[in-house]
């Protein structure tokens, strides 16, 4: 199919093919991405007061974050942690009382 719409716009064979690689590769990348921290541009800066944002460790640090974001967070930020964590860290978490202490 490529090959005949290159054709039919009369381009190189092979761009609308490259445009597509290009385009799943961004898709794969954004993926990953996302599963290294939550959407920054959503979770307040704020919440971390104490701590620098970008030298957080998302995984190990799960708990305090979950906890501190369901303390202090907006509605739009604990989705963001629910969508980011799940159902099933988020209630661990909060269920949780001891919190080890941000660090980086």
């Amino acid at each position: 199919m490529s090959l005949k719409v290159d054709q039919a716009l009369g381009l190189e064979e092979g761009t609308f093919a490259l445009l597509q690689t290009f385009y799943d590769i961004q898709n794969v990348k954004d993926n990953e991405l996302s599963k290294i921290h939550p959407d920054l541009s959503i979770v307040r800066k704020i919440l971390f007061w104490d701590t620098d944002i970008h030298k957080i460790d998302w995984q190990k640090q799960c708990k305090a974050v979950i906890q501190r974001v369901f303390e202090r967070g907006k509605d739009e930020e604990k989705k963001e942690i629910e969508s980011f964590y799940g159902l099933d860290k988020i209630q661990e978490a909060l269920a949780s009382n001891k919190t080890e202490p941000m660090s980086y």
